[in-house]
């Protein structure tokens, strides 16, 4: 594209017909350079309206959970910056210095191969509804701050469309009765639901401290292998 700029602003001058004077010749150039200017506002141009055009679907990707509008609203970025990459290698040849035009190439391929690795990275993450670790900490947070609720075991979560699903298991005392392990559950949850962002749905099982010696998953044991296969959650202790 610098290439094809230059040779229109140097064309002008090219098909000055032979034997004008040097008043001519001149305004030819003059007009070349008009033709740069007129070049470079379409560049910055470009650039501003990229570059807003980024940030409008940056925010509203990050404010529904979209990994693909924010992954667009990247590439719109980029191509705002190669605006501004064409100009400069158009204003590198225009005063004498050629080799600006393949440095801005190289500078352009170098951010668009940038831009697909990192958004191509989080659309594959999300593609298999991984999460940011720290979500799980959060999640973990809210629950324990929850009044009954004695320590917090496993937590899932994972994205559904534009919005997260979650997990959890919360230890109660164990001489409640169903209604006070049922009000601290809907409790958790309502915590969960308004602390971590994105999130659409809880479910949160309630498991008996066993204080009195008992393990109340004793006869699930041998189903828990979560270890041996590598389940990505966090597994309750012990």
């Amino acid at each position: 594209m610098c290439e094809a700029l230059r040779s229109r602003c140097h064309g002008l001058d090219a098909r000055r017909p032979e034997g004008y004077g040097p008043t001519t010749a001149s305004s030819y150039r003059s007009n070349a350079g008009v033709v740069c200017l007129g070049g470079g506002r379409r560049g910055i141009i470009g650039f501003i309206g990229n570059e807003a055009v980024a940030r409008y679907r940056i925010r509203v990707g990050r404010e529904i959970g979209s990994a693909a509008l924010v992954a667009d609203g990247m590439r719109a970025r980029t191509d705002g910056f190669t605006s501004l990459g064409v100009l400069a290698g158009a204003i590198g040849v225009a005063i004498g210095f050629p080799a600006a035009d393949p440095i801005a190439g190289i500078v352009i391929a170098f951010l668009i191969v940038s831009v697909l690795f990192s958004a191509g990275r989080d659309v594959f993450l999300r593609i298999l509804d991984a999460v940011e670790p720290g979500l799980i900490d959060e999640t973990e947070q809210a629950l324990a701050r929850v009044d009954g609720v004695e320590s917090v075991g496993a937590v899932r979560i994972r994205w559904i469309g534009h919005r997260l699903h979650a997990e959890a298991e919360v230890v109660v005392n164990e001489n409640l009765r169903i209604t006070g392990a049922h009000e601290i559950d809907e409790r958790a949850r309502h915590a969960v639901l308004h602390e971590v962002t994105h999130l659409a749905s809880a479910i949160i099982h309630a498991d008996p401290c066993g204080h009195s010696g008992v393990d109340p998953h004793a006869d699930l044991a041998h189903h828990h292998r979560t270890d041996r296969l590598g389940v990505a959650s966090r597994a309750r202790p012990g």
